[in-house]
């Protein structure tokens, strides 16, 4: 899990990582390997895969569908993941996109074992928000479920692996949440209007209104089968991102936040 989403460097090798290219321990070695064995080809264009297998000093299985034209997973998935602009190296419009699908996909979402992201809109103005979202992400959305009994659920349209394992190395996620699930490391460094865009989608899709049932001021509710440590620093990272501490409160679940960080928190962001 990434710990500075604009530290490029580092993001590209999470999300190379993510892949499990035969033969390598660690897949980066797998894209430094295609790049040097790419870069050979280009000064001697003559020589063959066996040739060539001993000047890199790689198997010639290895190189030979490389030479022809083919590409690691690994590598097809950086490129992919560069030309849609999602390893970052500012806070510019398209990651504070990313930020808020993040924050869907922890909230009301998930990640497949297939590597494929969905998202869940539980109404019409929801629906239009994760749009608006998945545009600015460069993404189309498509609905996968239409079920009267649930919600409805989507996942983008294209090269839906490799923007799920962006976002998996943003959250961590992949698989089934369970208290397992660790809340994100980059919100402890990205700038306080990030951290406030993350929490305005999260407390948006998970939190419940209450009405302090006549005794206490009414208040909105976030709980999840999460552990003790997400909900500790669910709560410190709430609280980082408004103005009054003591409104948000939470020593257990479920975390509850009063007024005026109520208001703060209330809608999601535009990210315009």
């Amino acid at each position: 899990m990434l710990e500075n989403t604009t530290d490029t460097a580092a993001a590209k090798r999470a999300l190379v990582r993510t892949y499990n290219p035969p033969g390598y321990a660690d897949p980066w070695d797998c894209v430094e390997d295609f790049e040097r064995v790419q870069r050979e080809a280009a000064k001697h264009p003559n020589k063959g895969s066996a040739a060539m297998s001993s000047v890199v000093e790689l198997p010639r299985s290895r190189i030979r569908p490389w030479l022809e034209g083919s590409r690691p997973d690994c590598y097809r998935g950086l490129q992919t993941a560069l030309s849609n602009d999602w390893l970052l190296e500012e806070w510019d419009r398209r990651g504070r996109a990313l930020n808020c699908l993040a924050a869907w996909t922890l909230a009301s979402g998930g990640i497949d074992r297939r590597w494929v992201a969905t998202w869940i809109a539980d109404s019409e103005v929801e629906r239009k928000v994760l749009e608006h979202y998945a545009d600015a992400a460069g993404i189309r959305l498509v609905q996968t479920r239409e079920d009267d009994d649930r919600p409805d659920e989507y996942r983008p349209d294209a090269d839906a692996s490799v923007l799920a394992r962006v976002l998996s190395t943003w959250t961590g996620l992949q698989g089934d949440k369970d208290r397992t699930v660790r809340f994100p490391r980059y919100l402890r460094f990205a700038p306080d209007d990030i951290g406030r865009d993350f929490c305005r989608v999260y407390v948006a899709q998970r939190g419940v209104e209450r009405d302090g049932s006549g005794v206490r001021q009414p208040f909105r509710q976030i709980a999840a089968t999460r552990s003790e440590a997400f909900r500790e620093d669910l709560l410190g990272q709430l609280r980082r991102v408004v103005k009054d501490a003591d409104a948000v409160r939470g020593d257990s679940w479920p975390v509850r936040i009063y007024e005026p960080a109520k208001s703060e928190l209330a809608g999601y962001p535009e990210i315009d």
